[in-house]
């Protein structure tokens, strides 16, 4: 098998085009909202965006998305400083004594005379009675599940609307059995005897109470405290209430643990779910999720990688190879990885077929070969765009 030298195989960010920067190939400018790189063999200066023999277009700038809707009424501001005063009105006519009547005239008083000195201290009352005990305050506990909110929900495998025709993971970090339904504004319903599943990550859940709250469609919460099996002691626990079991129990690996939802005497739709340390239950209180906060958190667990054009780092005549990374938030890389999808463009821009593909999991990422005999293609004359996810679900 012959090899070849690859000689520059990466794309170079250069950041904004600047016409007295020189480039060279593989340099990846921005302009105006639109990404080029620079494919010509000869280093240049000054050469046009819009020359074809030196740049290509690998990202053109959108157009501006439609206006969103208008914002909720925002909370009233703090009351403002006092104004400057305003200049002196004009000089009024005089006042007669024919303009009052006898009785303001008797009212008329003259200026107010100087405070008086102040009298001595009088004696100490006796202490008046003890006042009713205020109500308690309310502290909102931190949430275990997550992507708990079903109004918005992360959904990175795309799971469309519709019921769900096996069982597994749908929305990041649930699973759900067969004939759950997701709904079209994003809620869950699911049937009788149907499970609904969190699986939590950290043993240290064992043996400790909880509470458990959910709020369904028609805006009713259904809450009952829990406890979870211990490691001596690893069976289920079922809990139930109003029409509702929630079983706790141990993973299998003894990795962590889990909370399974099943309907026992009609469906339920669910909207949001809440875990929470103690016997206090505090959903009603939670904002709407921040998804800031809860993407991350489920891009430990799986993640979908979209990749920027990568050049080949090594081929021969009958296949070409790629190499990328893995998404740094994972909680570790050695989960199953699946090819969603892939592009191989020949320079200029000619979408290539007839390419099969293959996946290779490894410690620092991935490496994808493609398949066809005769490609022509080099590590200088083609790039790959690739799309896979990599999954660390427990």
């Amino acid at each position: 098998m012959s090899t070849y030298s690859a000689g520059k195989v990466s794309v170079t960010p250069r950041g904004q085009y600047s016409a007295s920067t020189q480039y060279e190939r593989l340099d990846v400018v921005s302009d105006n909202g639109s990404s080029y790189m620079y494919i010509n063999k000869t280093p240049a200066t000054g050469v046009s965006l819009s020359t074809t023999t030196h740049w290509m277009e690998i990202a053109q700038k959108g157009e501006t998305g439609a206006q969103g809707p208008q914002g909720s009424k925002g909370d009233k501001g703090d009351k403002g400083d006092t104004g400057a005063q305003g200049p002196k009105g004009d000089k009024g006519d005089p006042f007669t004594y024919s303009d009052f009547t006898d009785a303001q005239l008797a009212a008329l008083t003259g200026p107010q005379g100087p405070q008086g000195e102040p009298g001595p201290q009088g004696a100490q009352g006796p202490q008046g009675a003890q006042g009713p005990q205020g109500e308690p305050g309310t502290v909102v506990n931190p949430n275990i599940l997550h992507n708990w909110d079903f109004n918005r929900p992360i959904n990175q495998r795309e799971t469309p609307a519709g019921v769900i025709a096996s069982s597994g993971y749908f929305y990041d970090r649930w699973r759900a059995g067969v004939g759950v339904i997701v709904e079209e504004n994003g809620y869950v319903t699911v049937p009788v005897d149907v499970n609904l599943q969190q699986r939590i990550e950290g043993i240290e859940h064992a043996g400790k109470t909880y509470t458990y709250t959910c709020e369904d469609e028609a805006g009713v919460y259904r809450s009952v405290v829990i406890e979870f099996p211990t490691l001596d002691a690893p069976n289920y626990k079922d809990y139930n209430v109003d029409g509702l079991r929630v079983r706790t129990g141990i993973l299998a690996d003894q990795s962590g643990v889990y909370l399974q939802l099943t309907p026992q005497e009609s469906s339920i739709t669910f909207v949001r779910h809440k875990l929470e340390l103690g016997t206090v239950s505090t959903l009603h209180l939670d904002p709407p999720m921040d998804w800031a906060v809860e993407l991350p958190k489920c891009r430990r667990f799986y993640s979908k990688v979209y990749s920027v054009p990568v050049f080949p780092y090594y081929y021969t005549t009958s296949s070409i190879e790629v190499q990328l990374s893995h998404p740094d938030s994972m909680r570790d890389t050695s989960g199953t990885v699946t090819l969603e999808s892939f592009s191989v463009i020949k320079l200029p821009w000619d979408a290539q077929t007839g390419f099969t593909a293959s996946i290779t999991n490894f410690t620092s990422g991935v490496s994808i070969t493609f398949t066809k005999t005769g490609h022509g293609i080099t590590n200088t004359n083609a790039f790959v765009t690739v799309v896979f996810s990599v999954s660390k679900d427990l």
